[in-house]
């Protein structure tokens, strides 16, 4: 399948699949234009790689997706849970960005890599994430939505910004420096190999608790003013300066 070159949304390719796999045996071509792959119906769930689902995209067929410079959608916001398991959309799936939608659970198990140069950018829009234990998400840029929990604490490789919207616990393991944009939690739970700074502002209704002891890595938090109730920081060695709007509670563990 190859869609025309017009990249004013005229040559986005939409796949609705029923139960079952794609059965794709050749390259599905957007030519840098927006790619979308969901279930026929609400109800349908989504496996990529060996995770299982009503459609099951194998990795095999991941490899055969090249969307150029365009943005892969999996699931829709309507859509039922994705499960992933091992899903590596980096060597050879072409892409300038992932995004995966459900009004479901999105979990992650084993792996799921979306890339380490401009534009591997993940998004997920979810009711829940899951992705704890041995699992590694690895992107630039990651960005979440949740109106449940979002449970990130996997050793994850994510070398851009962090933004998230998460009405329950954001909680997130991160194996290099980590960069908080715009982000938003009942609580956070952040562990950084490495530096803790802020592209945005933080808004914690509850506990903040920052641990960057194992590279004792600074936590600069002061680019921007935020809204925390209770902060709690191990940084190791490193240094710690906060900007911070209201009364807040502070903890300094070493």
């Amino acid at each position: 399948v190859t869609s025309d070159s017009n990249t004013d949304s005229t040559g986005d390719i939409l796949i609705d699949a029923g139960p079952g796999g794609l059965a794709l045996t050749a390259n599905v071509t957007s030519n840098n234009n927006a790619m979308d792959i969901r279930g026929l119906s609400d109800s349908n769930t989504i496996g990529l790689g060996n995770g299982t689902g009503d459609v099951s995209i194998s990795q095999g067929e991941l490899d055969l997706l090249q969307a150029g410079t365009g943005v892969i959608t999996f699931g829709k916001s309507s859509g039922g849970a994705v499960t992933i398991d091992g899903a590596d959309l980096a060597t050879t799936t072409t892409h300038q960005g992932v995004d995966i939608l459900s009004a479901g659970a999105v979990s992650i198990a084993n792996a799921l890599n979306v890339g380490t140069v401009s534009g591997d950018d993940l998004d997920i829009d979810a009711a829940s994430i899951s992705n704890a234990g041995s699992a590694v998400v690895t992107a630039v840029a990651l960005d979440v939505t949740t109106t449940g929990n979002a449970d990130l604490s996997g050793n994850n490789v994510i070398s851009g910004t962090v933004t998230s919207d998460v009405t329950g616990n954001l909680t997130l393991t991160n194996t290099t420096n980590t960069t908080l944009g715009t982000t938003s939690a009942a609580n956070l739970t952040l562990s950084a190999n490495g530096t803790v700074t802020d592209a945005g502002v933080i808004t914690v209704t509850g506990t903040t608790d920052i641990d960057s002891s194992a590279a004792n890595g600074n936590v600069d938090l002061s680019n921007n003013t935020h809204n925390l109730a209770t902060l709690i920081v191990d940084a190791g060695t490193g240094t710690l300066d906060v900007a911070e709007t209201d009364a807040l509670t502070l903890q300094v563990d070493s």
